[in-house]
């Protein structure tokens, strides 16, 4: 720290580069006007002589640093180089596909200052195509169960350098998931982190055919790398969890056993109510499957109506603490916005007309509020967990079908339902992006 000023090493590394993408992500960097910052070149692609381009980039900075590193298979290891070398508070990691927004730093630095506890740090991005920006990811706060489906965070990050204390370096022996792997760490350290719902990055993309052999071997190893850290994961974290192929064999499914459900009965409340029917097997089994880890305190599932629209796969709430059905009038062929409806994940309410709750936790919060009506009920429950460090956890693949109705809060529930969570509710909900629109018509990039 500089004074009372946040310092960043800024970490690029080149390996099997393309010289043209490393230019431009090396120049997105100089473009930085934030002055308490160094630079880390780490180059392990001596015949493309990036050394020279980098230093024209960074004429006379003191704060330019270039490394040469011998070449390896891993990229993991040029950035272990990074972290060696770094003196500032924080490194922010800039992965090979990205372009870094001019302003990044100043706001990564305001987001930390108002924040102080953050660890790891992580920021909403969109996608650039022959330069024209596209596709924004606007992201929810961290959210572990979506991450093991998914590395939604991506690969531009910031890290608190002493943070690596707890958390270790990046495994080389990992060729594209040492990330993934790293991320998959934090909730084992009890890393605090912080997400900053802005576009401080840009991910190039690039069309290369996937039937090309290379192209074809490197998304096998990668699909593995990621399986085997995630299974490595859970066995660390004691879940039961089979890690498998996806369809499409470039992602992977989970299937969490819940088969032990037998005999568990006094350890969940299953609330079904006379409407809701219930479609696929095993639905109990899969919703205990979640239930019986102890970071689980809810767990429910999508809903469509008899139009076969969908009802709800969970509920976001706004600053007023009213709570609003996610992907609501969905058809039923679609995955939703970044694949919301078929994405297991945190979120911050489910619906009650099915869903399984921890008795434990159920008795020791007293229950449901009978004071409150409608959807505060569930709302007021569903915080109660999420403000003692429990999660609540939608789980699409089982599905319900009921006869839509309307399912409406009294004012004077809604006002004591403020008065008791007044304070967290204008906070915003964790899981759902502030950059997307509150309201019936959320889940959208665009509203006409």
């Amino acid at each position: 720290m500089v004074g009372d000023e946040l310092s960043f090493a800024v970490v690029v590394a080149a390996h099997d580069a393309n010289p043209a993408f490393f230019k431009d992500t090396l120049a997105s960097v100089s473009e930085s006007e934030y002055p308490y910052r160094e630079v880390h070149v780490v180059d392990s692609c001596p015949g493309l002589s990036l050394s020279s381009f980098s230093a024209e980039l960074f004429p006379g900075d003191a704060n330019y640093f270039y490394h040469t590193h011998r070449e390896t298979g891993s990229m993991a290891a040029l950035w272990n180089t990074g972290i060696r070398s770094a003196r500032a508070d924080y490194i922010l990691f800039v992965g090979p596909d990205a372009r870094l927004s001019k302003n990044a730093l100043e706001v990564f630095a305001a987001a930390i200052r108002s924040h102080p506890e953050a660890e790891f740090v992580y920021s909403d991005f969109d996608e650039i195509e022959g330069g024209s920006r596209q596709n924004p990811y606007f992201l929810p706060d961290f959210n572990l169960e979506l991450l093991r489906h998914e590395n939604y965070i991506g690969g531009t990050f910031c890290v608190k350098r002493t943070a690596f204390a707890k958390l270790g370096t990046f495994s080389e022996k990992l060729e594209y998931a040492f990330a993934y792997e790293f991320f998959l760490r934090i909730p084992l350290k009890k890393v605090n982190v912080l997400h900053v719902p802005s576009l401080l990055w840009h991910r190039r993309v690039v069309r290369i055919p996937k039937s090309l052999p290379a192209v074809r071997a490197a998304m096998e190893k990668s699909l593995r790398e990621h399986m085997t850290a995630l299974s490595a994961s859970f066995q660390a974290m004691g879940i039961d969890c089979t890690v498998r192929p996806g369809r499409d064999r470039e992602s992977w499914s989970l299937r969490y056993d819940g088969s032990d459900i037998q005999g568990h009965e006094r350890e969940y409340i299953l609330i079904h109510e006379k409407d809701a029917r219930v479609f696929g097997r095993k639905a109990r089994q899969k919703l205990w499957a979640h239930m019986k880890r102890p970071d689980v305190a809810i767990v429910g599932c999508r809903y469509y109506g008899t139009d076969m629209r969908l009802l709800n796969a969970g509920y976001i709430f706004d600053k007023n603490g009213f709570s609003f059905p996610a992907c609501h009038s969905e058809s039923i062929f679609s995955r939703g916005l970044y694949n919301r409806i078929t994405t297991a994940q945190e979120v911050s309410m489910v619906d009650m007309s099915y869903c399984m709750i921890d008795a434990k936790f159920f008795k020791k919060s007293g229950g449901l509020d009978r004071r409150l009506t409608g959807r505060d009920q569930m709302l007021d429950l569903c915080l109660r967990a999420l403000e003692g460090g429990r999660k609540v956890i939608y789980e699409p693949s089982v599905v319900v079908r009921q006869v839509p109705g309307e399912v409406i809060s009294q004012e004077a529930s809604h006002r004591r339902l403020m008065e008791k969570w007044g304070s967290v509710i204008e906070k915003g909900d964790r899981y759902y992006s502030p950059n997307l629109p509150a309201g019936l018509l959320n889940y959208r990039l665009s509203v006409d």
